[in-house]
């Protein structure tokens, strides 16, 4: 019906710019990058990233590591009125302490699967699981 094309057309435009504030940060901006990406996220998908975030918070400026996410593709794995999965194909950019200067950063090609839920008018990432493409 078209409450549901709707919604999932709407989700699947979230997923996107979700996925790369999730999957994003930099060891310089870590406080601003973690905030970023929250603001896309349910109260209890919030819980679980804030964990996984902390390990990056202890090892990211030891290693001066930075990546940057960008969606390349999706689509729709499942869709409801108030609950899309949607599948990313998503570029992760990564530079560290042995990047060499003005040196090419490393790209991994991942996959993530989205599951977003409309909240208050708002599709928040309710889970995430991301997988290196091909693993």
């Amino acid at each position: 019906d078209r409450r549901v094309l709707a919604a999932t057309e709407e989700a699947q435009a979230a997923a996107v710019p979700a996925a790369e504030a999730v999957l994003s940060y930099g060891y310089e901006t870590l406080d601003e990058d973690q905030a970023a990406a929250r603001a896309y996220l349910t109260d209890d998908y919030r819980e679980k990233y804030d964990g996984l975030f902390e390990v990056i918070r202890q090892n990211a400026p030891n290693t001066e590591t930075t990546v940057r996410a960008e969606g390349i593709a999706s689509g729709v794995v499942r869709s409801g009125a108030d609950r899309v999965q949607v599948l990313l194909f998503v570029n992760q950019t990564r530079t560290n302490a042995t990047t060499e200067k003005g040196g090419e950063p490393t790209v991994f090609k991942n996959w993530a699967t989205v599951t977003l839920t409309e909240v208050d008018g708002d599709w928040l990432v309710d889970d995430m699981t991301s997988t290196p493409a091909g693993g």
